[in-house]
């Protein structure tokens, strides 16, 4: 009987240049996910980033999703059942979807693996939801991965939601959003940077949010734009 391949052992050099072929970043994860040894030789940093594929909406309630591949204009039409009739956010090559039973999800639009996010419901404020006018649609303004959930088992996902423009995060395993509670004003926008969220709110300040550190539902004004 032939002794079965040991993929462990395979030369760095030839790994590094199986990675330069990679063009989606999902299947760049699944490749660093074989081994140890693979995933040593290949460091997050080495795949190139390419641009961004944009989600067109609908033009009927369809399980056909076309995605628009920047500067060339190339339409690639996916099967996505998972998002029919569903709101859509973006984060890091997945989709936030919310339905109108108010559960959440994160999709990834190639695999079509998802992660079971908790229900608006536990949101402080979800009561103020007319559900009868669909606002349930427009209740989360944007949302945020702090990394690619392939590549992490600790990635966090941070919302602004509500007519006060709320911030609010949830760790893998939560049962309930849990809210920032330093609000100083509607947050409009924010990023994740080195391990902390950055929000700027309607008084022109910048708060960061650590909310792995020892006060997680707290956020520290660094910045003052209108000063």
């Amino acid at each position: 009987m032939a002794k079965a391949a040991d993929w462990s052992a395979l030369d760095d050099f030839l790994l590094v240049e199986i990675s330069h072929r990679i063009v989606l970043h999902a299947d760049f994860a699944v490749f660093r996910r074989v081994c140890t040894s693979w995933r040593s030789a290949v460091p997050e940093e080495n795949f190139k980033l390419r641009m961004p594929w944009l989600l067109l909406p609908p033009r009927i309630c369809s399980d056909l999703r076309d995605f628009v591949i920047p500067p060339q204009g190339v339409t690639r039409r996916t099967l996505l059942p998972e998002a029919n009739a569903k709101m859509c956010f973006s984060s890091k090559g997945w989709l936030i979807t919310i339905t109108q039973d108010l559960s959440m999800n994160l999709l990834h639009p190639f695999s079509r693996y998802h992660i079971k996010l908790p229900r608006i419901k536990s949101f402080d404020n979800w009561r103020s939801l007319d559900m009868s006018s669909k606002t349930y649609a427009s209740f989360i303004h944007k949302a945020v991965l702090s990394s690619d959930p392939l590549l992490t088992s600790n990635s966090i996902i941070m919302v602004i939601h509500g007519h006060k423009g709320v911030l609010t995060y949830s760790k893998p395993g939560d049962k309930a959003w849990t809210t920032i509670n330093t609000w100083r004003g509607k947050y409009f926008d924010f990023t994740y940077y080195k391990g902390r969220f950055y929000a700027i709110n309607s008084r022109g300040k910048i708060m960061a949010c650590d909310v792995r550190g020892d006060n997680p539902t707290m956020a520290q004004e660094v910045a003052n734009m209108h000063r």
